[in-house]
């Protein structure tokens, strides 16, 4: 079932991440949160041991409704969660975006999907939400304070977490 998922070329695969704890029960079902990401397959490597290396291409945000285990592969429902940038907020973001996307353009020259040939078409003529989410991945290394970013649709919201944790990483003192 996953490997017919993961090669038909119209799949989207949600990825959740794992709540604290997970590392007694791993094999079995770990509570997850409930706000995942949602991607296209934009690369696949299958190994002979059945398992996959992915590249996916985000595509949206969702939040699981239901899920339920079918042949050892958890099968979610999920509502489509839309991300937002209040008009309020549109000059602090283009001013954050003025400082961030330099940094953006950096970072995703390094990344293994670039060197590649595997970047995602999103970050050619990235939006805000795309900016905040690659640094986070970047830059962000406790996995928790990755979610919060996954968990927040309010683009200014979210690119101002990232400004604050990218100053704080710059200065440490403060």
């Amino acid at each position: 079932m996953f490997s017919e998922v993961i090669e038909s070329a119209n799949s989207k695969v949600g990825v959740a991440q794992l709540k604290p704890g997970w590392e007694g029960d791993y094999y079995g079902e770990p509570p997850v949160y409930r706000f995942i990401g949602v991607g296209k397959v934009k690369w696949c490597e299958k190994f002979e041991d059945g398992r996959f290396d992915l590249v996916l291409e985000g595509l949206s945000r969702a939040k699981i409704l239901n899920e339920q285990i079918s042949n050892g592969f958890r099968v979610a429902e999920a509502e489509i969660i839309e991300e937002y940038l209040p008009a309020d907020c549109q000059e602090e973001v283009e001013g954050m975006m003025r400082t961030l996307l330099p940094v953006f353009r950096k970072v995703i020259t390094s990344l293994p999907e670039t060197l590649e040939g595997m970047q995602p078409d999103s970050w050619s003529k990235p939006q805000a939400g795309v900016v905040a989410d690659v640094l986070a991945k970047v830059f962000m290394e406790n996995a928790y304070e990755r979610q919060s970013i996954l968990s927040e649709l309010n683009i200014h919201r979210r690119l101002r977490l990232i400004t604050i944790h990218l100053e704080s990483l710059l200065n440490p003192e403060i």
